[in-house]
């Protein structure tokens, strides 16, 4: 879909009724159709990707499972617009370590999460598991130097099967619990942006 798609030829929620994720950037190109109208009214809808003006609240999002935006922790007051326990996948999150427990225990069921954390640095993450998490994407774009505990992070994700990791600048010390295994990790990828040629992770 573009800005030269006749919408008004289709009525893609007939055609298609079980479209089930958006993203709504197709729908900047239409400003006559409304789109917060179009997630109330399909409650089939269980994923949204875009950018989402929360201060407003002009959308419903009630039904919405799957949730990939921009999010700072710091601008956004999720327990405003989400019930505890509705999302199941988060992408976009930007958030410092010390609030990441306290977004965990409101989504203790999510399944895949993608999270920049910030301020991080040698601060050690202290809340509840995350039992349901499949897949996490974690980032942090802090200069590190004492210590990154990313891994000591996984240690809470005990069903996790895919991990991707990446940090711009590496510690001089990684923390990892040698005495927690993880039987169900089947991907892993750490990648170090900075990393030189000739330089070792490990």
């Amino acid at each position: 879909m573009n800005e030269d798609t006749k919408w008004n030829y289709y009525n893609l929620f007939q055609l298609f009724p079980n479209i089930k994720i958006i993203d709504t950037v197709v729908f900047d190109y239409h400003g006559s159709f409304n789109l917060p109208e179009i997630v109330k009214n399909n409650p089939q809808i269980k994923g949204l990707i875009g950018n989402f003006d929360f201060k407003n609240n002009v959308y419903d999002f009630a039904n919405i499972e799957m949730f990939a935006s921009d999010i700072i922790i710091n601008n956004f007051d999720y327990k405003k617009v989400f019930r505890p326990d509705q999302l199941k996948q988060v992408h976009g999150l930007y958030i410092d370590m010390s609030d990441l427990p306290s977004f965990i225990k409101y989504f203790p069921n999510l399944k895949r999460l993608h999270l920049e954390l910030c301020a991080a640095d040698g601060v050690f993450y202290n809340g509840p598991n995350l039992s349901a998490l499949k897949i996490l994407e974690l980032g942090t774009s802090d200069f590190i130097e004492k210590e990154f505990t990313g891994f000591h992070f996984m240690d809470f994700c005990t069903s996790l099967e895919s991990a991707f990791i990446r940090t711009y600048f590496w510690a001089k010390d990684i923390y990892v619990n040698e005495s927690i295994k993880n039987y169900n990790l089947r991907d892993l990828v750490i990648d170090n942006v900075s990393q030189s040629s000739s330089d070792k992770c490990f």
